[in-house]
């Protein structure tokens, strides 16, 4: 039993820390939603200037 709690602290951890990483990223890479189209920022972001929504 404390093996399986010990395996679900270490899960929700794990979760917590990636979901975390995942926020910051995004906000690094996306400053705006205000916009469809990639701005210059972004398009440096993804490093792929034909992902560019018009």
């Amino acid at each position: 039993m404390e093996q399986q709690q010990q395996q679900l602290r270490n899960l929700r951890d794990f979760l917590l820390v990636y979901n975390r990483m995942t926020e910051l990223c995004f906000q690094r890479c996306v400053p705006s939603l205000h916009h469809r189209a990639l701005d210059s920022e972004e398009v440096g972001t993804v490093g792929a200037p034909e992902l560019t929504i018009t």
